[in-house]
């Protein structure tokens, strides 16, 4: 897995509260955030002991770490996250670990809070890793699941800027694309119950994350005339991509609709 081009950068560890910015504007230009956002802050963590699986920067685990839980662990694959989380939040404790390796070395009926937000695209057996997860959650723990699911596509031109260009997906390795049936299976097979489900990326949703994707991908290419290019066309289509992000919060999709995310949040 190349994980080198998704390092936090060197800034953002002598200027800190750089990254809340940072997360804000994720908050705002990606409407998975938000729901996943609203879930955390409708829960209370104290005294409990929480898990994240794939933590990233630690965005998810902030809201958290505000409610006092007992004990909280982190594990990633990127030495940068790892080292910026513990040093934003030094209750956590950091894992450099793959996931398989992690969940079969903790303790069985350990922790009583587990996250883990759009990683288990990128795992090889996620059969396995939702099996595992079971075994090591407490009797009367939650799971909180975010998959993105489906991935139906709207716009030629990210259709095909996505297939020709490299991009987040790419890069890391994504093992598949899944169907809200197949989500289904691998929680009941595992022994889960769905406490609740929230679908996102309806059909604003989707608009604007391909609009937003178009430039972000193209930016992040080493060509600084594709560079300027994303620029450009973040700039020039902003206004729409925040006014389809205010729709789909107003008009969150259904279960019955097309959409391309979803939350889970499963119980024994």
């Amino acid at each position: 897995m190349n994980i080198n081009r998704h390092e936090i950068p060197h800034v953002f560890f002598q200027f800190p509260r750089l990254m809340h910015v940072l997360w804000a504007i994720k908050f705002v230009l990606y409407p998975r955030v938000a729901v996943i956002h609203r879930q955390l802050k409708s829960c209370n963590f104290k005294g409990l002991r929480v898990l994240d699986l794939g933590s990233g920067d630690g965005q998810f685990l902030f809201p958290i770490a505000a409610s006092g839980p007992v004990s909280m662990d982190a594990v990633d694959l990127s030495g940068s996250n790892l080292r910026f989380t513990k040093a934003l939040i030094p209750l956590v404790n950091t894992h450099g670990l793959d996931i398989p390796s992690f969940l079969s070395q903790a303790d069985t009926a350990h922790y009583d809070f587990i996250q883990c937000i759009s990683t288990l695209q990128y795992l090889e057996d996620p059969d396995a890793i939702i099996k595992n997860i079971y075994r090591v959650l407490a009797r009367d723990g939650r799971l909180l699941l975010y998959v993105p699911l489906n991935q139906f596509q709207e716009f030629f031109l990210y259709r095909w800027i996505f297939n020709r260009f490299s991009n987040y997906e790419s890069t890391m390795q994504r093992k598949r694309i899944f169907s809200l049936g197949e989500i289904h299976q691998y929680l009941e097979i595992a022994g889960f119950k769905i406490e609740s489900f929230t679908p996102t990326y309806g059909w604003f949703g989707r608009w604007s994350h391909e609009l937003l994707s178009i430039g972000s991908i193209l930016i992040s290419q080493s060509n600084w005339l594709y560079k300027i290019l994303g620029l450009l066309w973040v700039v020039q289509f902003l206004s729409i991509i925040l006014t389809l992000n205010f729709l789909e919060w107003m008009f969150p999709p259904n279960a019955r609709e097309r959409f391309n995310g979803g939350m889970f949040v499963c119980k024994l």
